[in-house]
């Protein structure tokens, strides 16, 4: 998995969610070669997936949402964190982008955002 971007699994998540698929990176699917890669925003013919950089999840967020590495079972992992009435709702990763990833299609799917 890459470290700076969301997943495939994520990426295509949000994409059917409806997420907008502007991003500095993409995951292009190359039919040749019947993988996907990841790869910068060019142009292509390719279909294409949106992989999200930390910096624009963060931009989709709603404020309160907190982004911090994992203390207890995994330090090198991350979580994105929001607190509300019902106490704290949180989303785990390996990577700060796969957290906040998880966060936002939690709120997408629960029709919170």
């Amino acid at each position: 998995m890459n470290k700076y971007t969301t997943s495939l699994e994520l990426s295509k998540k949000l994409k059917e969610l409806g997420v907008k698929q502007e991003s500095e990176f993409y995951w292009v699917y190359i039919d040749e070669k019947d993988e996907w890669v990841l790869m910068d925003n060019s142009d292509t013919h390719y279909e294409k997936v949106s992989a999200y950089i930390s910096s624009e999840l963060g931009e989709m967020l709603p404020l309160g949402i907190k982004t911090s590495r994992q203390r207890a079972n995994n330090p090198n992992s991350y979580e994105c964190c929001q607190e509300d009435f019902n106490g704290f709702l949180i989303k785990g990763g390996d990577t700060e982008s796969e957290a906040k990833g998880r966060m936002l299609i939690y709120l997408l799917e629960n029709n919170l955002i």
